[in-house]
């Protein structure tokens, strides 16, 4: 599994990033992260941010 990343963080890279739940489950839900800014708040506590990749499941 991909490292966890927080929100406020800073974006190793530029690319679609998914919020996960605490225990590392996906949500389903996208974000865009440009490499070097922060990371936007995610919907709930705990939860953090998984790397998709450039190309990766696109944005509801």
């Amino acid at each position: 599994m991909a490292e966890k990343l927080h929100a406020g963080q800073p974006a190793p890279q530029a690319g679609r990033y998914e919020v996960v739940g605490q225990d590392g489950a996906p949500t389903g839900i996208i974000r865009r992260g440009l490499k070097g800014k922060p990371l936007p708040p995610t919907p709930r506590k705990g939860q953090g941010y998984v790397y998709v990749g450039r190309n990766g499941p696109r944005t509801r």
